[in-house]
């Protein structure tokens, strides 16, 4: 079966475009820069051009929609053509996947629509985390991703299409862990981010089980690791050092990640592999000091 890949020549999406191989997927990666070591066929593409995107578009059955401007700070891009970029293109992809009736579309959106995360980011509404915390976009690149959240919404209940977006958090390769240890060992203070990532193998499983269990409606999904990438527990360090959060509840483990990934596991059997954390104790024999001890 074809899969189309768009923005597929990106970091994250090279463990999709491998994991797909794996599985028996044929993969066409669109974008507008020549992939280096990964698989699949490559096909320059303007994705704002419909004249040029349906007729590669008619040649598969599914899609994985990566390809945007990644963040709002790129210092090519102004606010402005982030903002129009993206929600032109999601869009584009969106409509001519209903009209094509693709058996399945995902949607790469972020944990920046919940207002958390990354620059300009405001304390949680609640924690734990969950899908049903409310949008509360604080950038044009998390602006852009609920627009086109939403129509994707509208293609699913108007048009039949079906669709998984998934909001990642931050997306951790192989070549990032290493020189983490002993940042995360000699750590005085938890992060406003609470340590939540995901590793880039995990998405690309997911994804590819979400091809393959296919549901008839538009539904968001978060991803993430087990376990915070932190040595400070965290109901401990929140309380410290960030008063203004909402706290966990009592119990909660501690370095248990507070964005929570229930429906995912419900919906696709998914669980995370790779945990940071079981990394530092098989390497140091222990867990992370914690508060620089």
């Amino acid at each position: 079966m074809k899969v189309i890949v768009t923005g597929g020549s990106g970091r994250v999406a090279k463990a999709v475009l491998t994991t797909l191989v794996e599985r028996g997927y044929e993969v066409i990666n669109l974008d507008r820069r020549p992939p280096v070591d990964r698989p699949g066929k490559f096909i320059y593409m303007d994705l704002r051009r419909r004249d040029l995107l349906q007729g590669v578009m008619e040649q598969a059955e599914m899609m994985i929609h990566m390809g945007e401007i990644p963040g709002a700070r790129s210092g090519v891009h102004t606010e402005e053509e982030v903002y129009a970029s993206n929600c032109a293109v999601g869009s584009l992809v969106m409509q001519l996947a209903a009209e094509l009736k693709y058996k399945r579309v995902i949607y790469t959106s972020t944990i920046q629509t919940y207002g958390f995360q990354d620059y300009g980011m405001i304390p949680p509404a609640r924690l734990p985390v969950d899908e049903n915390h409310p949008l509360r976009p604080q950038n044009t690149y998390s602006l852009a991703k609920v627009a086109v959240e939403n129509y994707a919404r509208y293609c699913a209940e108007k048009k039949g299409l079906s669709v998984a977006a998934f909001r990642l958090p931050w997306v951790m390769s192989d070549q990032m862990s290493d020189h983490r240890f002993e940042r995360v060992d000699n750590e005085k203070k938890l992060d406003s981010d609470l340590g939540i990532y995901v590793k880039d193998t995990d998405v690309a499983e997911c994804f590819a089980l979400a091809l393959e269990q296919q549901r008839p409606v538009f539904e968001a999904y978060n991803l993430s690791a087990r376990e915070a990438m932190t040595s400070v527990p965290l109901r401990e360090g929140i309380a410290r050092d960030f008063p203004s959060y909402p706290q966990l509840p009592e119990g909660w483990g501690k370095y248990d990640t507070v964005y929570r990934y229930d429906k995912a596991r419900a919906h696709f059997g998914w669980e995370p592999k790779w945990n940071f954390l079981e990394l530092f104790r098989k390497k140091m024999g222990r867990d992370p000091k914690g508060f620089g001890k």
